[in-house]
This record gives C-alpha cells, structure tokens and sequence, in this order.
C-alpha cells in the first residue's frame, strides 16, 4: 500500500511540475550550440591571451522556473605574444570542458545558472582540473521555437592551482 500511495504521488508531484513549465518549453528539454569566449584572470592573464571554443548544452525542466542543464565543448587558450616569441616549441592548450548544473529563471527571460564538472586537458600530461562556474544570462526568442542565449559568467578551472576567466558564450538554442 505504501509502494502505490508513494507511487501517486510522485505522478501528481511531476504533473503539477510540467504545468509549472513555460510556455516556450512545454516540458521537453531544449538544446543550444554556441561559441564560447573568455578572458583570463589573475595570473592566467600574464601569459595567456583569449579563451575560444564552442559548446553544447542541455536544459531539462524540472519545476517551474528551475532547469537541470548538462554541457561539453572545446575550449582553446592561446599564449600571450610574448610569450611566444619567449620560448619556441609550445604545446597547445586546448580543453574539453564537461558540466552539469542548474539554471533558474528569474524573469521569462533572465537567468542564473551554476554548473560544475571536470576540465580535460588535450596536451600530453595536462592532466584534469575541476571546474566551478556561477553566472547569468538572457534567453530572448527569435521565432516560436528558437531562442539566442547569451551568457556571461565568471569560471575557475583548479588542479595544482586555478586558471581563472570572465567567460562569454552566445548560443541558439533550439
């Protein structure tokens, strides 16, 4: 008897969550591709230049206004011009970012968002750093069904040390 007055409600606690969701959603995860830019901060800005890549993301309603989201990208972080000319045979630093989070909407448009994960490290040897990721963000809608997300956030990537950044990333999410 427990097993099936639990079972209801958890089906009316999800029924009165899909309501909750908005129009443009209606309940059904959305996906975006964007571009993604950054600017170093602290000690990365001595010797780095820009980060710059592309991602895609997630987002699954899970009440409301609140979104479970899920993300993955490339990310490539060039060298500072004199650092270059400083030392000849550079790696490249390209990452694989992979994060999941939450996104809340505060207004039909504006957002929060924090998400968590892991950093990859392409070159031989660089190894995996966790990164943690607050920001904010609007999603205006372009037609009925797409929208241009553009968010900006601040990022720290930490393994033996933090590589920090001011992050852009402008996406349709579709």
């Amino acid at each position: 008897m427990k097993k099936i007055l639990l079972a209801a409600a958890f089906v009316l606690t999800l029924g009165s969550a899909s309501a909750q969701v908005s129009e443009i959603v209606k309940g059904k995860p959305r996906f975006s591709v964007g571009l993604e830019a950054g600017l170093p901060t602290g000690d990365a800005a001595e010797g780095f230049g820009v980060f710059l890549g592309g991602s895609a993301k997630v987002e699954v309603p899970l009440s409301g206004s609140l979104y479970g989201t899920g993300s993955a990208g490339f990310v490539n972080l060039s060298y500072e011009k004199d650092v270059k000319d400083a030392i000849d045979d550079l790696p490249k630093q390209n990452f694989i970012p992979v994060k999941v989070g939450a996104k809340y909407f505060f207004t039909q448009n504006i957002y929060g968002a924090g998400e968590l994960g892991a950093v990859f490290g392409t070159a031989e040897g660089a190894g995996t750093a966790f990164a943690w990721t607050p920001g904010i963000g609007l999603s205006y809608p372009v037609s009925d069904k797409n929208n241009i997300d553009f968010d900006i956030r601040y990022e720290s990537w930490a393994n033996d040390g933090s590589l920090n950044q001011i992050g852009f990333r402008i996406a349709l999410k579709f």
